[in-house]
């Protein structure tokens, strides 16, 4: 395998001279599964090589992502699932496979001349994709025929893709965003990557879930990389004349640690037809009107433990006047809080810097509703 995608020039014991012009075709046998190509170059009567090679002439001796013993075909339970382990990595890892490393390709085929990146990322998911669609084990296993790669939409229009994200989040709260069709169904994918990024300070990842057009196709891939602090989502679909049908992609859940907004934004939006095309997409966050509170509440306070500051939230249904009273361990009134609200959640910072470490008290009271909690201040 050359580091550098083009070959040198043969010495004078590699390779070897056609005598005759070559008008049709010429069968090389071996070498054996590898990353290689051949380069045909002219060489005059006196030894002299050309400055290049002929960059038209040059191909591999299998389909790539098969590397097994046995030549032909890939296998989902076999090559796939090495791939799908190994998902992510690059040539650093210590369990790095060189065999799986096959895109991006030279021109984006499954048959094209393998440019090794030392990654194995999208683009090997999607090479491997194209050559299982035409070459997997299961149908010649079976003596089935393909189906038609016909069969399967070519997804030539763009994708519009949506997510409503609430308009703010409350401490404590959780919330799932949806990633969905916005225009009929996401017809025509054959893979995909999306990174999403939020604001770390207001909420946590929760978990990510495969939307539901994952559950309708048996040999298919969902993968997340956790070792990214964003959210970073691979899915793909296996299977001749198979696609993504449906509308929803994923489930993304958070956790809200403070009040604030979850700035939702896309930082990579990758859609593949099953020529690995690249689809014109696009991805439309739909901010919702927070919705108000059904009836009064008193939330625990977060940070908390929490030094010196903390915040307590307050839902209003109906616009009253309030007081909120912070208490020592002893009972005692050490801070008070206190107004008029119209409908909503009411945020009160209460800053301890000038109180001991110890547990405090805080009590909502309205003509309506009283409730109290404890906290932990911790120095």
């Amino acid at each position: 395998m050359y580091n550098n995608p083009n070959p040198p020039a043969p010495n004078d014991v590699q390779g070897f001279l056609a005598g005759e012009p070559v008008k049709d075709s010429m069968t090389f046998e071996g070498p054996h599964k590898d990353k290689y190509h051949f380069s045909i170059w002219t060489v005059d009567s006196a030894g002299n090589k050309s400055a290049g090679y002929n960059t038209q002439a040059q191909c591999t001796n299998y389909w790539l992502g098969d590397f097994r013993a046995e030549a032909g075909c890939l296998d989902f339970p076999g090559e796939f699932l090495q791939l799908a382990l190994h998902y992510g990595e690059n040539d650093l890892n210590p369990g790095f496979l060189d065999s799986i490393d096959i895109g991006p390709t030279s021109d984006a085929s499954g048959t094209g001349l393998p440019m090794p990146d030392g990654l194995t990322d999208f683009e090997d998911l999607v090479i491997f994709g194209m050559n299982y669609d035409e070459h997997s084990c299961g149908f010649a296993a079976a003596g089935q025929s393909r189906p038609s790669m016909e069969s399967s939409p070519a997804s030539a229009r763009p994708v519009k893709m949506i997510a409503d994200v609430p308009g703010s989040v409350r401490s404590g709260a959780e919330y799932t965003v949806v990633l969905r069709a916005a225009n009929d169904e996401l017809a025509g994918i054959k893979a995909y990557h999306v990174i999403l990024n939020y604001n770390h300070d207001v909420a946590e990842l929760v978990k990510i879930e495969a939307g539901a057009m994952h559950s309708s196709v048996a040999e298919q891939f969902f993968f997340v990389d956790k070792t990214k602090t964003n959210i970073d989502i691979t899915g793909a679909v296996f299977g001749a004349g198979v696609v993504f049908t449906g509308e929803e992609i994923a489930r993304v859940t958070f956790k809200a640690k403070a009040n604030g907004d979850l700035a939702l934004t896309s930082d990579k939006l990758d859609l593949r037809d099953r020529s690995n095309g690249r689809i014109e997409s696009s991805l439309a966050f739909n901010q919702s009107i927070g919705t108000l509170p059904a009836e009064f509440a008193l939330a625990q306070n977060y940070p908390n433990p929490f030094n010196p500051t903390t915040s307590i939230e307050l839902a209003i249904p109906t616009a009253c006047d309030y007081t909120l009273t912070i208490y020592n361990i002893t009972g005692q009134a050490v801070d008070v809080f206190k107004g008029h609200s119209e409908p909503g959640y009411l945020k009160i910072n209460w800053n301890a810097q000038n109180f001991a470490s110890g547990i405090y008290l805080y009590k909502m009271v309205t003509d309506k509703f009283t409730d109290t909690k404890k906290m932990v201040l911790l120095k």
